[in-house]
């Protein structure tokens, strides 16, 4: 029963009451949906690649600071407890 869109900015604008989005459109779409996601203050996952350029990186690490909200780019594959706990056992200096 969840609702469909075809344009995002139309759901940023409507569905107010989400806290957070997925993104895994085509690629060159995940920085400019990212972008208005976070103005939007919704919390951000978009799968990879982040961005075309430097320049929208930047943006988007600016955006996602002055927001204040909770950004994560990865892929499906590295999402998963398994990778968090490597990366704790890395981290503690058990492997390196």
């Amino acid at each position: 029963r969840a609702k469909r869109y075809m344009d995002y900015r139309e759901m940023l604008e409507k569905e107010k009451g989400i806290d957070a989005v997925l993104i895994a459109t085509p690629d060159h779409l995940h920085a400019p949906i990212a972008l208005a996601a976070m103005r939007a203050g919704k919390h951000v996952y978009v799968q990879k690649p982040l961005a075309y350029s430097v320049h929208e990186t930047r943006v988007l690490a600016r955006v996602a600071r002055e927001t204040k909200v909770v950004t994560q780019m990865g892929n499906q594959g590295h999402s998963m407890e398994g990778t968090r706990r490597v990366r704790e056992l890395v981290q503690s200096g058990v492997l390196g």
